[in-house]
């Protein structure tokens, strides 16, 4: 009878996570982290044309922020409750982060917490 080590298992797939993806490119951001994000706000809509200086946009590959465009090259679900995922992007400043992403709702509004590190975060709020 063949025993299958941890290591062997992984590189059969025999232990992917739901919602993850590997470094080789095939990495997506979740269905309920993708639109358009506000920064600091508790409302917001959507502008007609144009890309405000405080949004994110969220796609399946790629996340345009503020400051920063991200594309992720690994992300797994952390949790269902709250909803969260930790991931590995490269960013357009260059090099890779780790970051945590919780979705939660507060006042009927969909919030996206984006964890920096212990002590750092932003709060992006969905726009209608």
């Amino acid at each position: 009878m063949m025993r299958l080590t941890f290591a062997a298992a992984c590189a059969l797939g025999f232990l992917a996570l739901p919602h993850s993806a590997s470094a080789q490119g095939n990495a997506r951001f979740p269905q309920q982290m993708q639109g358009y994000w506000r920064l600091n706000v508790d409302r917001c809509t959507r502008p007609a044309q144009g890309f405000e200086a405080d949004a994110m946009l969220v796609t399946a590959r790629e996340m345009r922020g503020p400051e920063v465009d991200r594309k992720p090259l690994s992300i797994r679900q952390a949790s269902r409750e709250p909803l969260s995922w930790d991931a590995r992007v490269t960013e357009s400043v260059g090099g890779t982060r780790n970051l945590r992403f919780v979705i939660s709702e507060r006042g009927g509004a969909m919030r996206l917490i984006v964890i920096y590190g212990r002590d750092n975060s932003e709060i992006f709020t969905l726009c209608e």
